[in-house]
């Protein structure tokens, strides 16, 4: 084969759905094999504190409006209240 036939092959490829719908693997695979998910990992975190602060989450859970909730979600939130004033206790 001639190199136009084999880059004309390789980008018939690379414009497959199967290469397309296969992407978020290698993607993962990549990251694994190389060690960099955690990387990313401490990135997405390091992202997400410095556009929500801890300040703003606390202040947010505090102020949810229980009328607008069904029930599993007022049962969860006095969970979460329960679960917040402990730790308050707690460090004390």
């Amino acid at each position: 084969m001639t190199e136009d036939q084999l880059r004309a092959e390789l980008n018939a490829v690379y414009a497959s759905t199967s290469w397309k719908l296969t992407a978020p693997l290698r993607y993962t695979v990549q990251l694994l094999k190389s060690g960099g998910l955690p990387k990313l990992l401490r990135d997405i975190r390091a992202l997400l504190k410095k556009l929500m602060p801890v300040k703003a989450v606390k202040a947010r859970a505090s102020e949810a409006m229980p009328d607008r909730l069904n029930e599993e979600g007022k049962r969860i939130l006095n969970e979460l209240q329960s679960r917040r004033k402990h730790s308050r206790n707690r460090q004390k």
